[in-house]
């Protein structure tokens, strides 16, 4: 890997090839996501699961379209933007169901479409929670225990270094590696994705 060029670039680039592992990583990371966005826009679960399958179909077909525009665009904000169609589309085939004549087509098309709402800043600082916390889990299993300990400790809960290294009986160094080599980590594979 290039060290000039982000990690999430490095996954958008690994898509576009229809790389297996990148697309696991995507999926765990922002499957949730989709799925609350789903629920959110008044769905229940099983009907979330299946327009969540339908976002992921029309990222993997149009995953080529995807356009930073110099930092101007979020890869989050366009999987929002691919998620709001496919509920338009979820909620039209609903309506098209319908049978029984005008009267029940009336009182179908009378029915609120429930959408997805713009994102609040609330809204926006949820999500990177929840992208935060699933990038966290994915690398939580490539490392040693002492090693999560040492950077959980130092980054999550704001302790110093020499009262977590004196804790996990390791040196201080090795508490600024863990911490240094995980973040790098983060920002490497997931940065701009979670941002």
């Amino acid at each position: 890997m290039e060290g000039d060029r982000s990690v999430s670039t490095s996954i958008l680039e690994r898509l576009k090839v229809r790389e297996s592992a990148a697309w696991s990583q995507v999926m765990r990371l922002f499957y949730p996501l989709v799925f609350s966005w789903c629920r959110k826009a008044g769905l229940q679960d099983e009907d979330a699961s299946d327009v969540c399958q339908e976002v992921f179909r029309a990222l993997a077909g149009n995953v080529d379209r995807f356009d930073r525009d110099h930092g101007r665009n979020s890869f989050r904000g366009w999987l929002r933007g691919i998620t709001k169609r496919q509920l338009l589309a979820f909620w039209r085939r609903r309506q098209c169901q319908g049978e029984g004549g005008t009267t029940a087509q009336k009182r179908l098309a009378e029915v609120p479409e429930p959408f997805l709402d713009e994102a609040s800043a609330a809204d926006l600082r949820a999500d990177k929670h929840v992208l935060l916390g699933q990038a966290l889990s994915l690398v939580r299993g490539e490392v040693e225990e002492h090693t999560w300990q040492a950077f959980w400790r130092v980054v999550v809960d704001g302790r110093a270094p020499a009262d977590v290294a004196a804790e996990l009986n390791i040196s201080v160094n090795t508490v600024y590696l863990a911490k240094g080599r995980l973040l790098r980590r983060l920002r490497e594979e997931f940065g701009e994705l979670i941002l």
